[in-house]
């Protein structure tokens, strides 16, 4: 058990708890960035009610369509609209990973891009439209990166990711050379 953040089945609706990977992953980033005294939301997140209260706020600016939140643009401009609705200011930093016949960075510079957010202790939003041989972590779903682990054997890039209520490890490196679909990655910095 314990508490890793928002989990999505905490939702009313159906439709919330099916759809509702990026708003709960916002609320799970939001509510970090203000235990940690970089940002002061609405409410202090003290309960899961609070959590709750968050992930409806913050659905209705990261609102997702049938293909839920599946691409860079509507999340943080989603994000960008619920800080600018509660007076906080935020920037989004992204680095995309296309799907396969694109070109991609390469997991060594993905691995640059989450080190830097989290060394300024900054969690990272992951979408992962397809996991590839990853079988830890569920296709088309956000995730919230907590840790990275780097060493010289295989897997080089070992990520701790809260998803709910869950705790999962990612083989980054793995799952950055089978995914077809790709997917993106996000931290969000507080420009206090």
């Amino acid at each position: 058990g314990g508490y890793f953040g928002c989990d999505q089945n905490w939702y009313p609706t159906d439709w919330q708890r099916v759809a509702g990977c990026a708003p709960t992953t916002v609320s799970t980033i939001l509510a970090y960035l203000q235990a940690s005294g970089r940002i002061v939301l609405p409410t202090p997140i003290l309960r899961h009610a609070d959590c709750l209260t968050l992930m409806e706020a913050v659905w209705t600016h990261v609102t997702p369509t049938e293909d839920g939140v599946s691409r860079i643009k509507p999340f943080c401009e989603g994000i960008g609209r619920y800080a600018q609705a509660n007076g906080i200011a935020l920037s989004c930093r992204s680095l995309s990973v296309p799907p396969t016949g694109l070109p991609r960075p390469t997991s060594m510079e993905a691995a640059d891009f989450i080190r830097e957010a989290l060394t300024g202790d900054y969690p990272v939003a992951f979408l992962n439209l397809d996991s590839g041989q990853v079988g830890t972590l569920e296709d088309w779903h956000w995730v919230t990166i907590v840790e990275m682990e780097e060493s010289a054997e295989e897997p080089r890039i070992r990520l701790r990711v809260y998803d709910g209520d869950r705790e999962e490890t990612v083989d980054y490196g793995l799952w950055h050379r089978t995914t077809v679909e790709g997917g993106a990655l996000v931290y969000l910095l507080p420009d206090g």
